[in-house]
């Protein structure tokens, strides 16, 4: 059984942090 890397939850809870950010960015302006 081949498991994802440590890191790799991580990765993907700071793409959706910045996917938020980018979100309220472009709502402010």
């Amino acid at each position: 059984m081949c498991k994802p890397p440590h890191n790799f939850s991580s990765v993907t809870n700071s793409r959706k942090a910045m996917n938020t950010f980018f979100q309220i960015n472009s709502t402010v302006q």
